[in-house]
């Protein structure tokens, strides 16, 4: 035997075994199905989020609606108002250009104790047919 020959005849390192074939794209995705899991709770949050603000503020023009009511009667020192002044509040309250409430409305109802509640309804355009948001408030005309 030759010197070449015993070369030849050496064993070689073995190779590493290729058992894990494909598990590094089943991971890649298992990740991605985590992470756009993710994303859509984040989404649902910030819907949820706007539904809220949107809630909130409509709150803030009915209170605000009231108040102004509310201001009127005690300007006039009275619980009871014209009717006029009534319709002209109510058609505010769905106009763009006053409280801008979604199918916005409104009621005033006094009490032999000149106690008026002020009630201001309206229906944000996403709820279902039927659910209605609503503001209420008590106002206490004093007798002079």
């Amino acid at each position: 035997m030759t010197h070449r020959a015993a070369i030849a005849r050496r064993p070689t390192a073995a190779r590493p075994r290729r058992g894990g074939r494909g598990a590094a794209p089943r991971v890649v995705l298992g990740a991605l199905v985590l992470l756009a899991r993710g994303f859509l709770a984040a989404s649902r949050l910030l819907v949820e989020a706007l539904r809220s603000s949107a809630n909130a503020e409509y709150t803030a023009a009915a209170a605000t609606a009231a108040g102004d009511l509310a201001a009127r009667m005690w300007a006039v020192d009275s619980a009871t108002l014209p009717a006029a002044d009534i319709s002209a509040w109510r058609a505010r309250l769905s106009s763009a250009t006053g409280y801008g409430l979604p199918n916005g409305d409104g009621s005033v109802v006094v009490s032999p104790a000149n106690v008026a509640r002020i009630t201001v309804t309206w229906r944000h355009p996403r709820l279902p047919q039927g659910a209605q948001s609503r503001y209420v408030t008590d106002f206490i005309i004093a007798e002079p």
